[in-house]
């Protein structure tokens, strides 16, 4: 490969090339392949005759065009284009006809966002060969999320993507381009995340349940760093219910609620940073009434309850006293069972008006048999009678 005096057709390769000369360790002005030919109209061109498109004077620039017809990247000016003398003798920069790509990150090297922020890291480059492969490693290593990549072709910009960015992609990224040359990378990017207090979200802002029920609320939460508790106050004061946190959601259970817990609800998560309270969430337990709204309703205070929510055994529960009035109700006293059930049991009867009809009874069986006896013996007679007449 052949060599030629640097030739800049962008700022990326101005760029590659000032970075280079302060790798070198560079201390003075340097030539690079721009220059005129002194006359009107001035034309500044490069080594192989193609006029620039791209400059980078230093304010006042170009000066005594006439005689000054090269040009140097001046040293205490930042190395920013001026002209001199084409006798002078300086430091001279050098380019190869073919090259390994210029990489140019476009980020800064300290990247620092909050967390759950979508973030586009991006580098630009160039290549004077066929780019081979291209790529934004992490932590030294490929990354896997090619739908995060954007190729162009050989000259183009290199975006990777980061979405909702979370403590796993915190680390230190680098775009790579590659051609048939060789590979070159940009320079590193620290990418972090501010840690800040936690994010708290209640969808709910009003429930309302009648009492001896239960009822949940629940909050939404996140934040980085990761959240180690969360407490629910009601009206200022702590819910001693114990509260499950799962998957970014913590909720509280009040069973057979009284109208004691209506009130305004928060919902209260902290980390090492701090702690967040939500919106409230105001709660009403709805007394239930008493009165029956059918008059011939002999239900009471359940005619009024909507009970296609309670299981057997809570129904069961609730009509214990309705229960233990029937069985109060049904109760039958030994001492005050009628007569019958004596003599269904041959015990003696003592009551007065019952030996009277058993008196009743006895004479008028007597009486109907002493009638009975008679009419036969009459009828026996007459019979003796009539069979005397017969005989001879």
């Amino acid at each position: 490969m052949s060599m030629e005096l640097a030739k800049f057709s962008s700022n990326l390769e101005y760029v590659a090339g000032v970075n280079y000369i302060k790798d070198m360790g560079g201390t003075n002005d340097v030539w690079f392949g721009l220059s005129s030919d002194g006359t009107t109209p001035y034309t500044y061109k490069w080594t192989d005759g193609e006029p620039t498109s791209w400059t980078k004077w230093e304010p006042g620039e170009p000066n005594l065009q006439d005689r000054d017809k090269c040009i140097r990247l001046r040293h205490d000016k930042n190395y920013r284009y001026a002209t001199k003398l084409c006798s002078e003798e300086y430091d001279y920069l050098c380019s190869f006809t073919g090259s390994k790509p210029m990489v140019l990150t476009l980020n800064d090297t300290y990247v620092n966002v909050s967390y759950k922020t979508d973030v586009i890291l991006a580098c630009s480059y160039e290549s004077t060969l066929t780019v081979m492969r291209i790529f934004w490693s992490f932590d030294n290593n490929v990354t896997t999320q090619e739908r995060h990549m954007a190729i162009p072709g050989d000259n183009g910009t290199v975006i990777y993507r980061i979405n909702h960015a979370g403590p796993d992609d915190i680390g230190v990224y680098q775009c790579n381009v590659e051609n048939t040359l060789g590979k070159e990378r940009g320079t590193e990017v620290l990418f972090s995340i501010i840690l800040g207090y936690p994010t708290v979200q209640t969808n709910q802002t009003t429930v309302t349940v009648p009492e001896s029920t239960s009822f949940s609320l629940y909050c939404l939460y996140d934040g980085y760093p990761e959240v180690t508790s969360v407490l629910w106050i009601k009206n200022s004061q702590r819910v001693t219910t114990d509260t499950e946190m799962s998957g970014g959601i913590a909720t509280i259970v009040i069973s057979n609620a009284k109208l004691g817990d209506s009130g305004n609800y928060s919902c209260n998560v902290s980390n090492s940073q701090g702690t967040t309270e939500s919106s409230n969430i105001t709660v009403e337990i709805r007394k239930v009434t008493h009165k029956c709204r059918c008059p011939c309703s002999k239900m009471g205070r359940l005619s009024v309850v909507d009970l296609s929510n309670f299981t057997k055994e809570e129904l069961l529960q609730m009509l214990q006293t309705k229960i233990k009035k029937i069985e109060k109700e049904l109760r039958v006293n030994k001492s005050t069972i009628s007569a019958v059930r004596n003599k269904l049991i041959s015990k003696m009867e003592n009551r007065t008006s019952a030996m009277q009809m058993g008196y009743v009874a006895i004479v008028f069986l007597s009486v109907t048999v002493g009638c009975i006896i008679m009419i036969d013996l009459i009828s026996f007679r007459n019979w003796l009678t009539n069979n005397r007449r017969i005989t001879p």
